[in-house]
């Protein structure tokens, strides 16, 4: 993942210099290429939409407007600080409000300008407020989910830093207690000591004493949700070939790169700023890390003799004043390059090109290494090489462990503890003989680690209603797994015994599809056909997406090396509603996410992102005949690619290198295999010259 560094001018002078000189308004453009009149220089651009832009580049605190025709800041924060240690706590964790109980909430605000505010309080009653000393009268606009009260609040209410939260009238509020934090972040591993209470009426304040049990330290579930932008946002493009603006298969040669102009169609209010920057490469393959350092964009858009022919660019947009964004039309990308007298490579016909593209996450996204020993003793302790016997794909190898762990269970001891997120641990035996796990979470990391050990890779996904639970009352932990027979991700569960496919292709669907089927339900609109597989004998069973299970909600784990690191994780997941704030939960205008959640993901790449594929570039040489082949990747425990020209076999490649054409028909299959020796999904090429 690349890594933004912030600019170090003013923000005002950012704007004048980066913002009004260089922006200038393009219309719609269509990708041109022409002759310019001296030599052989050749003259190309290219314009993007937001929508476009925003789709295929890496972004943070960004999504589109509601029209699409923009790129704006997020909308939408959340101010917090129980999140780390918020869910189920085995010990007590809760103070009951009665006549003299306060309770004291202090967040702070770095700009506390908004359309609309909103305090959330869990599990709530019947509440009275003052904020910052002044009366403020409650009045109930309903529940976020089963458990939290949402209470519109004026804006003006609140202000810059230290706001004073005073809770009463009757009622609980829970506690995220100080010794759960380090569960839940890594960098916030102690309660910052904002809360107290007060049994006297608020004469006198206690902050290490906050519950009815004695010596509960913490703090309070009280959240504050500001209708406002987010302060910056960043977005990475995906690489550019300016040489090859048109994104034709095979990249013409290019012996210099003259210019390159690029222009931004925006609208840039007072108080806000677009800057960009950009990096050039002579060359884009895996590993390589030959790029130029990033510069500030010239204030007329021009870059000149750049390093390479491959570019990126970084866009930033700012505002000073919360109520108010910058917003992004489209980009226009102009190139002026140099090219050789003769153009052999239009001599190449084209057959085939399986060659789809690499979708990068903002997310950061840990993987449990395959040959983690946790993962290698369970393979061997439960023979799973034996389970998975016979199977002839990845996808078949998949649902044959899915159909092992389904077996597993029969009940829980979650009464007494919480197993550790280790397949191991979970199928542990109790005294009673069965194992110490047995609820959906468990069985799913059950089949999680035991697709890992042979290194496929998976995720964690909790599922539920969101703001529909009037619709269907349910929450479930599942787990996609990576599938690369199918090139995506699969939704397939354990605990019910079950996936889903399309009915008419039969290829197996991720969550995210099976939302959007829902939503076509629940709004009578017709869903594409959808089947239900199933793999093991269950007590679920599936009527229809009116009914169990809701795929409303998705909140991803942004990790899944449990094994090779115990924390951050949410608290007891599962066990009461879903509280923590590290989640990444899908939002979009047919359904928002959550006002609990901070981490809200826009961009369908940034949760469905791929993996263990190649991406090949082929890029025309001046020798004729032969082509420059740029390899790329995205693929946990990277091993090597694997390349079989013609009728050779698979052999192990560098990351880029040059093909000699013979006279006929030519093939090229590239791969990906990573520690584990398994092979991902292919590229291929067939061409003539």
């Amino acid at each position: 993942m690349l890594t933004f560094v912030p600019f170090r001018r003013s923000f005002k002078e950012a704007m004048t210099q980066d913002t009004r000189a260089g922006l200038a308004v393009f219309g719609w453009m269509t990708a041109i290429l022409a002759f310019c009149q001296q030599g052989r220089l050749i003259a190309g651009s290219i314009s993007w939409s937001a929508q476009k832009l925003f789709q295929t580049s890496v972004s943070t605190n960004l999504q589109l407007t509601r029209d699409k025709n923009g790129i704006q800041l997020q909308m939408g924060q959340v101010i917090e600080d129980d999140g780390p240690a918020a869910g189920y706590s085995y010990r007590p964790n809760v103070t009951t409000l009665a006549q003299g109980t306060r309770i004291k909430k202090q967040l702070v605000i770095a700009d506390q300008r908004a359309r609309r505010a909103f305090l959330l309080v869990a599990p709530g009653g019947r509440l009275e407020a003052e904020i910052n000393g002044q009366p403020c009268r409650l009045k109930l606009q309903g529940k976020s989910g089963n458990y939290w009260q949402v209470y519109p609040i004026q804006p003006g209410t609140l202000r810059r830093g230290f706001n004073d939260i005073v809770l009463f009238g009757s009622g609980k509020i829970w506690i995220a207690r100080n010794d759960d934090f380090a569960t839940g972040s890594d960098s916030r591993r102690q309660h910052p000591d904002r809360s107290a209470k007060s049994i006297d009426g608020g004469k006198t304040w206690n902050s290490s004493d906050l519950g009815d049990a004695p010596n509960v330290d913490g703090e309070y579930y009280v959240r504050l949700f500001l209708e406002q932008y987010a302060s910056k946002g960043d977005l990475i493009t995906s690489v550019i070939d300016v040489g090859n603006l048109t994104d034709q298969p095979i990249a013409p040669a290019v012996e210099e790169i003259d210019t390159i102009r690029v222009r931004l169609n925006a609208d840039v209010p007072d108080e806000t700023a677009i800057m960009t920057r950009f990096r050039t490469a002579k060359v884009h393959a895996h590993g390589h890390n030959g790029w130029s350092p990033w510069r500030t964009l010239p204030s007329d858009g021009t870059i000149r003799q750049p390093t390479g022919r491959f570019l990126q660019l970084a866009i930033t947009l700012a505002t000073e004043n919360r109520l108010v964004s910058p917003h992004l039309r489209a980009i226009t990308i102009e190139s002026t390059t140099k090219r050789p007298k003769a153009d052999w490579w239009k001599r190449i016909r084209v057959l085939r090109c399986q060659n789809p593209p690499i979708i990068r996450s903002a997310i950061p996204f840990p993987y449990e290494p395959w040959n983690h020993p946790r993962l290698q003793e369970l393979r061997k302790t439960y023979r799973l090489d034996d389970v998975v016997g016979g199977s002839d794909s990845d996808f078949a190898l998949v649902t044959k462990l899915a159909r092992w762990a389904a077996d597993r269970f029969h009940k829980g001891h979650l009464q007494e503890f919480y197993p550790a997120w280790d397949a191991l641990e979970i199928l542990r035996l109790h005294r009673d003989g069965t194992p110490v796990g047995g609820f959906c979470l468990q069985q799913n990391l059950v089949l999680l680690q035991a697709c890992e050990s042979f290194g496929l890779y998976g995720r964690v996904v909790s599922i539920g209603p969101g703001e529909e639970i009037h619709r269907i009352r349910s929450g479930h932990e599942a787990v996609e797994i990576w599938s690369n027979d199918h090139r995506k991700w699969v939704y397939i569960d354990a605990n019910t015994g079950w996936y889903f496919a399309d009915q008419a292709t039969k290829t197996p669907l991720s969550l995210l599809e099976l939302r959007q089927r829902q939503i076509q339900a629940w709004h009578g609109k017709d869903a594409p056909p959808t089947q239900m597989v199933r793999l093991a004998a269950s007590k679920y069973e599936w009527r229809g997406f009116k009914d169990w299970p809701a795929f409303f909600e998705l909140r991803l784990v942004p990790r899944s090396n449990f094994l090779q690191k115990k924390t951050p994780l949410p608290l007891n997941q599962g066990m009461r509603g879903w509280f923590w704030t590290g989640y990444y939960v899908w939002s979009d205008d047919s359904m928002p996410a959550r006002p609990l959640y901070p981490k809200r993901v826009f961009r369908p790449g940034d949760f469905n992102w791929t993996l263990h594929h190649p991406h090949v570039t082929l890029v025309a040489t001046p020798t004729p005949g032969r082509l420059r082949v740029y390899l790329d990747t995205q693929t946990p425990a990277f091993d090597t690619f694997m390349v079989k020209k013609d009728n050779q076999p698979f052999r192990p490649s560098k990351a880029f290198f040059d093909w000699q054409l013979k006279t006929g028909t030519n093939h090229m299959t590239v791969a990906v295999r990573n520690g584990a020796g398994r092979l991902g999904a292919e590229s291929v090429f067939v061409m003539e010259y």
